[in-house]
């Protein structure tokens, strides 16, 4: 007996999934300037992960800056920065072939059988959702073949896009007496983005001419957006004394840098035995 079909044409499995490159690249340059008392660093990034299933993908870049110097012998600055931006594509990422069927193609064929049916918008071929038995358990195996970047197919999709940039900048001071005080500022913005829709023109219940006819039941559609930021601000004051180093004596000390700080008088007792 001779196969009318092809074997792809049988091919659910080749119809949903596929291989696909997976490719991230990273740059990282470092070093110092002024004598050594300047330290930098900054890397960036791309992945590019096409995902498993239909128009799944995950990609995403990003940037890093670290930098920190010694400006003086009691004053240190510096800070780092960091960004990344990313897009993804949910659609098919939880999705299973858990359906019943009996030499049926997960494409459709016209009315007597001679010929495959075609989107009369974009010549492709049209998926059967259930017009010759496919009978399907939970989210149709077909759904969300589109993108909401690139849907000329008019497909349903599950996509978000995220935005986040961190900074942190310090301030170090050598003080008197042993002290030391760093004062530091915190910045973090989270910006996600999240788009859905369901075709309403592919799915159960599609009609001709296809690709361009409105099903009955209609498509949905929705979009969320969040927004994160946070600000923190740290001043810590910090005193370190080795104490090993301090020949025996009774001495007690008076802290005006304390007290200008506390507004209070601060005394200062170091024992050696």
């Amino acid at each position: 007996m001779e196969k009318i079909w092809n074997e792809s044409d049988y091919d659910y499995y080749g119809a949903v999934f596929s291989r696909k490159l997976r490719q991230e690249y990273n740059l990282d340059v470092s070093g110092t300037a002024g004598d050594g008392k300047t330290n930098y660093f900054l890397s960036s990034n791309y992945l590019d992960d096409k995902g498993y299933a239909m128009a799944q993908y995950f990609k995403r870049y990003g940037f890093r800056a670290n930098v920190t110097s010694q400006v003086t012998d009691w004053l240190q600055l510096g800070g780092n920065m960091s960004f990344s931006s990313s897009k993804q594509n949910l659609s098919g990422a939880s999705r299973a072939l858990d359906f019943s069927t009996t030499l049926t193609s997960p494409w459709l064929r016209n009315a007597d059988n001679t010929d495959w049916v075609y989107s009369e918008k974009t010549g492709r071929r049209m998926f059967d959702y259930g017009t010759y038995g496919n009978n399907f358990f939970g989210i149709h195996v077909l759904n969300n073949g589109g993108d909401y970047w690139d849907n000329p197919n008019d497909e349903g999709f599950t996509n978000n896009q995220r935005n986040m940039i961190s900074a942190r900048y310090f301030a170090g001071i050598k003080l008197p007496y042993n002290l030391n005080f760093k004062s530091s500022i915190s910045i973090d913005n989270n910006i996600y983005k999240e788009f859905t829709y369901g075709s309403a023109v592919h799915g159960p219940g599609q009609q001709a001419p296809y690709g361009t006819s409105v099903l009955t039941s209609g498509g949905n559609a929705g979009r969320r957006n969040d927004e994160t930021r946070a600000v923190t601000f740290n001043n810590i004051l910090s005193w370190e004394q080795d104490f090993e180093h301090i020949i025996c004596q009774h001495w007690l000390v008076r802290n005006p840098i304390l007290e200008m700080l506390l507004g209070i008088m601060v005394m200062v007792r170091v024992l050696c035995n």
